[in-house]
């Protein structure tokens, strides 16, 4: 008997290289934070995390199916009341 798995990605490509590139770049600002010698590869990285942000955000609202924040598994709403319960230390389990 032969089976065969097909493999699924979830996540598409624009989501995968925004993750990817947005932890190169807080990586990069990090190790030139310190140095007046590397301030403009700093600056630089910084705008492009905030290109990236920008981009995951109309993404999140016109992309693929897995990549829409429509698809997330908690919203907003549950998301705040979670941070409530922790907050009042009466955590909810899911």
């Amino acid at each position: 008997m032969n089976i065969k798995l097909k493999k699924i990605l979830i996540w598409d490509l624009p989501t995968r290289l925004f993750h990817w590139s947005l932890a190169i770049c807080f990586i990069g600002a990090v190790f030139t934070q310190e140095s007046e010698k590397y301030r403009l590869f700093h600056v630089t990285f910084g705008y492009t995390m905030l290109g990236l942000i920008i981009f995951r955000v109309i993404w999140g609202v016109i992309g693929t199916r897995y990549s829409r924040f429509s698809s997330f598994l908690f919203g907003f709403k549950e998301i705040k009341e979670y941070i409530l319960s922790l907050v009042c230390n009466r955590p909810v389990h899911y």
